[in-house]
């Protein structure tokens, strides 16, 4: 009984402290600069001239589009890192439930553990609980994953583009 509660315990662990949702605070200052390039490549073209004026202009499209390509990553990855974050929360509100719920289940149980069906009703509790946990984990593990993938997809984006292209 004691070894089931401790590794649902361990298993609660598995989900961290309780993390907190935030935006990423490099997103307003990558706006500002797109914007600022921007506004100075049209004082360049305006006022420039020549060779200069051309290779300035192609510099800073690169900037644009680089600043273009980051800002959406950055918002659609601080999105998924907030879910993840809720899901990490979720999970360990779920285990919480589970873990309240066995030591229910074992209040409810113990007058009888001095019988037979006492002691295996009670084994049947534990067993059910673990298996409540290894599910949870599971599905929290496929949830994971996935956030993973979508993370590392939108990453992407902070890629500068290949000149070859």
């Amino acid at each position: 009984m004691e070894e089931t509660l401790e590794q649902l315990h361990h298993t609660r662990e598995l989900f961290g402290s309780a993390p907190k949702s935030a935006s990423f605070a490099s997103t307003p200052g990558l706006e500002t600069a797109h914007a600022a390039v921007a506004t100075q490549r049209g004082a360049v073209a305006e006022n420039w001239h020549g060779l200069s004026s051309g290779a300035h202009g192609d510099l800073a499209a690169t900037r644009i589009a680089t600043l273009g390509r980051a800002i959406p990553a950055d918002n659609t990855i601080s999105a998924l890192t907030n879910s993840a974050a809720e899901a990490a929360g979720q999970g360990r509100r779920l285990m919480d439930g589970i873990i309240a719920d066995t030591h229910r289940g074992i209040a409810a149980i113990a007058p009888s553990t001095d019988t037979p069906a006492g002691k295996a009703q009670l084994v049947q509790h534990l067993q059910a609980q673990l298996s409540r946990a290894h599910a949870l984990v599971n599905r929290m593990s496929q949830q994971s994953a996935k956030l993973g993938t979508q993370i590392a997809a939108a990453a992407v984006g902070y890629k500068p583009e290949d000149p070859r292209r």
